[in-house]
């Protein structure tokens, strides 16, 4: 099974508490990373590969110099990271 943890960050960016997920894949993972988003954004790993960013929000985020997933809490617009 993979290993995942969702990271909560503080406003000023830093990750203030880590999360270990037990999920049989990305998608899953996912859907329990998106539990995890109230007052927080949070941000999705699985070892050392960033999968997303979700945003506590409601407002989309961009970030052009990444591929990685960023989206707000609506979800409606995002694209797969394909690394």
């Amino acid at each position: 099974m993979p290993a995942y943890r969702v990271y909560l960050v503080g406003s000023d960016g830093r990750f203030i508490k880590a999360i270990d997920l037990d999920c049989n894949d990305d998608d899953a993972a996912i859907e329990a990373a998106k539990q995890r988003v109230d007052d927080h954004d949070v941000e999705l790993w699985q070892l050392d590969r960033h999968i997303a960013r979700f945003f506590h929000r409601q407002r989309r985020r961009c970030d052009p110099c990444s591929r990685t997933r960023i989206v707000g809490t609506d979800l409606t617009d995002e694209t797969r990271n394909s690394g």
